[in-house]
């Protein structure tokens, strides 16, 4: 039960807990409560009855280590209860989700393996490269059966969404599948009977209990039990549906536009702009490490941990921009233009592809973006950067 709390607490509300007193909490009734029911079996099996003022002497010392664990189950109470108010006074909001410590780790192993780059052979230089690409590539791999690891706080909330949902559908799959599998076997265990010509007793006759028809509480538990569960799949549904239309806070405007069949960027500025073309790679020019029909000849660079809005349209046929580990899939229409939010948090190279089906060539037009840290992103938005106010 407290587990399940910790597990879902931060979700539905919003704001982190503090670790240690949760940690505390939790230790102290493991062992309250094992404390106390560990003396009431040895209770149980000299047929005593739980808890009762006069025992024997010989039972008092049970008694008194079953009063000690309770004490203690009381105390974690009182805890849990006080972290509760912490947290809804004092807590913090979001959680950082865990995949920050693999960035970490990442991040030093790069570190490590520019400074091995340096003083190698070419060889042996062109092997690291080729781990730096893999370790900050976010691209499917072979027979992936899950998502891509998320870059944004949405794609970590359409995750944590879609493993919330699939734990109620594996058990109503479960639930409905055996009741199929029990209807099946009986329906046709009386069917190869009456086929036979084997005559069954009245009681041996199968039938259907008279309890289940037209049994109106049963119906009415059977009706309001899946509505609660919509319910429960609604409210998390809804608030990342609105979360993608979050625009409120606006800090850069990338204007995207899909072409047969290749991507063009459009960055503005209060004194500059700039427009690029992006087309894949062929297979015939690709280096060392890079992904077939993934990889592109002019990337687009982004900045991490900036509120970024995305116009996209097209500019002859329906076209859908799509980032899986971004959380990103807008469809690119001819003469509308529709905009998301991004706000990347951390480095690394993105891959995806048009999702829309576009003409001969749409498997040919993928899609790279290059999240950088806010230095990089302006040596490359600006070369130049004292020629500009921005």
């Amino acid at each position: 039960m407290f587990a399940g709390f910790y597990y879902w607490i931060e979700k539905i509300v919003g704001l982190q807990y503090d670790t240690r007193l949760a940690n505390m909490h939790f230790t102290l009734f493991f062992i309250g409560v094992n404390i106390t029911f560990m003396p009431l079996h040895f209770l149980g099996l000299s047929g005593m009855p739980r808890r009762i003022v006069d025992y024997p002497d010989f039972y008092h010392g049970w008694n008194q280590i079953s009063t000690l664990g309770s004490t203690i189950s009381f105390i974690s109470a009182i805890l849990f209860f006080y972290l509760v108010y912490d947290m809804f006074v004092y807590g913090k909001p979001g959680r950082k989700a865990p995949y920050v410590i693999k960035l970490l780790t990442q991040m030093q192993l790069v570190e490590t393996l520019l400074k091995l780059q340096g003083s190698s052979t070419n060889k042996k230089a062109l092997i690291i490269k080729g781990l730096i690409f893999s370790l900050f590539a976010d691209a499917p791999n072979a027979w992936q059966f899950g998502f891509q690891d998320p870059a944004t706080p949405l794609m970590e909330g359409i995750t944590d969404f879609h493993h919330d949902v699939m734990f109620f559908i594996i058990w109503i799959v479960l639930l409905v599948s055996w009741l199929l599998i029990e209807f099946f076997f009986y329906t046709e265990k009386n069917k190869l009977f009456t086929f036979l010509g084997i005559k069954k007793s009245e009681s041996e006759t199968i039938m259907l209990p008279s309890k289940i028809q037209h049994n109106t509480i049963l119906e009415i538990v059977w009706t309001l039990i899946p509505c609660f569960i919509l319910l429960l799949i609604a409210i998390p549904s809804f608030s990342l549906l609105y979360a993608v239309e979050d625009l409120s806070i606006i800090e850069s405007t990338i204007k995207i536009i899909g072409n047969q069949w290749y991507w063009s960027y459009e960055l503005p500025g209060n004194n500059f702009e700039k427009k690029f073309d992006s087309v894949m790679v062929p297979e015939a020019d690709l280096e060392t490490g890079w992904l077939r029909l993934l990889e592109v000849d002019e990337r687009l660079l982004l900045p991490v941990e900036r509120q970024l809005r995305l116009f996209i349209t097209a500019s002859d046929v329906l076209h859908s921009f799509a980032v899986p580990s971004l959380g990103v899939k807008l469809d690119a229409c001819p003469g509308r233009l529709n905009q998301v939010g991004l706000w990347i948090k951390r480095t690394g190279v993105y891959y995806g592809q048009c999702s829309e089906i576009c003409g001969v060539h749409h498997a040919f037009m993928p899609i790279v973006i290059e999240a950088v840290e806010e230095d990089n992103y302006l040596k490359w938005l600006l070369p130049d950067i004292s020629k500009y106010s921005l």
